[in-house]
């Protein structure tokens, strides 16, 4: 008898420890990363800039994954290219490349897969960059006519409900330099003062009052209006080009009304700093819940 409540006793023990040994369930989080490959890309740097800032939301989506001991993850991460007329580069190779969802992994692979990612993402990265200047640097310089626009807008409103998940913690960071300008203003649609790019800057750096002026609920981007599950929103990189006194609190003030439209649960929208200081305010970002 008592052979038999030691051995029970030690069957409790080593199921406690077995129980304690798996983590507690966490709420997924799915990484997006949004790249506008546009004209900004001819600002010196940019490309090493975007880079880096990529490659800190995988190490956070990294970090997530390794803390649930690899097998009990559900999280999700990918790179997703704004649309953009005209280029020469197949996007979907390199979307395909730079996705990885743990939850549609055997446990088997998991770990595999996300070590294999997390050694190619700089060389996918490089080469994707690499591509979108093909062309258009010219001898070091290039102009922005070489480059189309990126539809930031068409990508949220069509691409973007189906890039998030329901019963998961949606992260978008989106890579601009705030601008949603194409080359032919005709791509764009409108709505009285409203529209899906940012032609209505030109009208607001000419108001004093500008301010007032886009809070009136004409004024803006037209917000979207499908569901958007859970979504917190990093609008990094943002980099005024006209020498405007309130350029960057007109970015800001644009896209911090958008997004608020939208849905949001939460948002930032960092102006361009230094490398570090960027980096931090991203890495600061995606700790916050």
């Amino acid at each position: 008898m008592t052979n038999f409540f030691y051995c029970l006793l030690l069957s409790m023990v080593v199921s406690n420890a077995t129980v304690a040994a798996i983590p507690a369930a966490k709420q997924p989080t799915n990484y997006v990363v949004l790249l506008d490959l546009s004209d900004r890309l001819l600002a010196p740097k940019q490309a090493e800039r975007d880079l880096a800032m990529v490659q800190a939301v995988f190490a956070e989506f990294d970090s997530r994954v390794r803390s649930q001991q690899i097998i009990f993850s559900k999280d999700c991460f990918r790179v997703v290219i704004a649309p953009q007329k005209g280029i020469s580069y197949r996007p979907e190779a390199f979307m395909d490349a730079l996705y990885l969802d743990m939850d549609a992994l055997t446990m088997a692979d998991k770990r595999k897969r996300l070590d294999a990612l997390r050694a190619d993402l700089p060389r996918q990265l490089a080469a994707l960059y690499r591509q979108a200047l093909t062309g258009k640097r010219q001898a070091g310089r290039g102009t922005a006519r070489d480059f189309a626009g990126c539809d930031l807008w068409q990508y949220a409103n069509e691409q973007l409900p189906t890039d998030l998940r329901p019963h998961a913690q949606n992260v978008l960071v989106v890579l601009t330099d705030g601008y949603l300008d194409f080359e032919r203003n005709t791509h764009g649609l409108t709505q009285g003062n409203r529209a899906t790019d940012s032609r209505m800057l030109d009208r607001l750096r000419r108001d004093p009052n500008w301010r007032q002026t886009l809070a009136r609920p004409t004024e803006g981007l037209m917000p979207l209006t499908k569901n958007l599950p859970n979504l917190r929103v990093c609008v990094a990189e943002v980099r005024p080009k006209y020498d405007h006194l309130h350029e960057a609190d007109l970015l800001t003030a644009l896209w911090d009304k958008w997004l608020r439209e939208s849905r949001a649960v939460r948002w930032a929208v960092q102006v361009q700093g230094s490398m570090p200081k960027s980096l931090a305010m991203l890495r600061e970002f995606l700790k916050s819940e």
